[in-house]
């Protein structure tokens, strides 16, 4: 039934208009139709049941410098794997490492040789290829610039589309307005934001000093957020209130410990 299937769409795809089908898509229906199954698929990036991988259509030939084939592929799938499902996320080695293979004592030569090789596999089938980054002091990032996305390396578990909030890999129910006034406090995480700050997001008449009406219509606002993104983690609680003087003020803390891995 599926080669039926794929027949029928390949027969619809070459109308009168040409064929639409772009060559990741060609190539997906290619490998379906010799029954090799797909275990990872990113945009232009394919990686298949045989862990075989394709960029753009094209086969990425797992060799090493001297254009050798490596036998044992299970490190740079493993890696590449863990970044790709994770895009636009900045994992240090150590974090890479450990998200990888969660075993055995860190060392720094099993994630940076396998994701330099990579990255010059990639660039023998497309000397464009740019989406695995090397971030000086801060580790390494899937970025295919296929999406506009705001990262925090020190907030690392969350990521701000231009459409939706991602919270440790689940996307977050917020409105615009919300989802600007998270972005103001990441912005100015590590420092304490006056609440007032917050209410005048996207208002056209901008307040001074929060009223007994403003404050108790702001509270029910910041009860909503934490409660979205208390839906896909109940024990969310990263912005946090202080009063400072008569002024209260809200604050997302940096994750040290990432910032500490980076030294």
């Amino acid at each position: 039934m599926r080669a039926i299937l794929l027949i029928f769409s390949a027969i619809l795809s070459f109308s009168a208009f040409g064929d639409a089908r772009t060559p990741t898509e060609k190539c997906i229906e290619h490998l379906l139709r010799d029954g090799e199954g797909i275990q990872l698929r990113f945009n232009d990036l394919v990686i298949t049941d045989n862990d075989r991988i394709f960029w753009k259509g094209d086969p990425v030939l797992l060799e090493w410098t001297n254009h050798t084939p490596i036998r044992n592929r299970e490190p740079f799938i493993q890696l590449l794997s863990v970044l790709v499902k994770n895009p636009y996320k900045v994992f240090s080695p150590r974090e890479l490492f450990d998200s990888a293979w969660d075993r055995g004592d860190f060392d720094l030569r099993a994630v940076s040789q396998p994701l330099f090789i990579l990255r010059m596999n990639f660039e023998r089938v497309d000397p464009g290829f740019n989406a695995l980054k090397n971030l000086w002091r801060k580790g390494y990032m899937w970025d295919d610039g296929k999406n506009d996305v705001i990262t925090y390396y020190d907030v690392p578990e969350i990521q701000i589309f231009k459409s939706q909030v991602v919270w440790r890999g689940e996307p977050v129910n917020l409105s615009q307005s919300q989802r600007d006034i998270v972005k103001l406090l990441l912005d100015k995480r590590g420092a304490a934001v006056p609440e007032v700050d917050l209410y005048n997001i996207g208002r056209e008449q901008k307040v001074e000093i929060l009223g007994k009406k403003e404050t108790a219509a702001f509270k029910v606002k910041l009860s909503v957020i934490r409660k979205a993104f208390r839906v896909v983690d109940k024990d969310f609680d990263r912005f946090k209130s202080t009063d400072k003087g008569t002024t209260r003020t809200w604050i997302v803390e940096r994750a040290q410990q990432h910032l500490d891995a980076a030294e």
